[in-house]
């Protein structure tokens, strides 16, 4: 009974919204995808150049090179010294594979188009 309710509601909840839809989205579709290929251009106050962006990119870089180095040393002291930082050791490491992350998509956006 419970599974009839259901599919009813279902089927009442769904043709109103699939009778809304038009026929051919042909129109619509081809208008859309010509917003997309428009140029986007920047207003010149936001616009950052390409030193800066790279300056951005190096300091994000040094970051991670300093919370690569972290993570190994606390990795080293946890295998060879025998000290209970696990936390701190799981913690540096997932920053550091969220600065790379970021780093690798900065770039790749910044740099790719051109």
């Amino acid at each position: 009974m419970l599974r009839l309710i259901m599919f009813l509601l279902a089927i009442t909840c769904t043709a109103p919204v699939l009778a809304a839809q038009p026929a051919s989205q042909g129109q619509g579709d081809a208008a859309l995808m010509e917003q997309f290929e428009q140029s986007n251009d920047v207003a010149p106050e936001r616009a950052i150049s390409t030193q800066r962006k790279h300056e951005i990119l190096f300091l994000m870089g040094a970051g991670l090179l300093i919370l690569l180095l972290l993570t190994a040393g606390l990795g080293l002291a946890m295998g060879i010294w025998e000290k209970d930082v696990f936390t701190w050791h799981m913690l540096f490491a997932g920053l550091t594979l969220t600065l790379a992350i970021v780093h690798a998509v900065v770039s790749f956006v910044w740099f790719y188009p051109d």
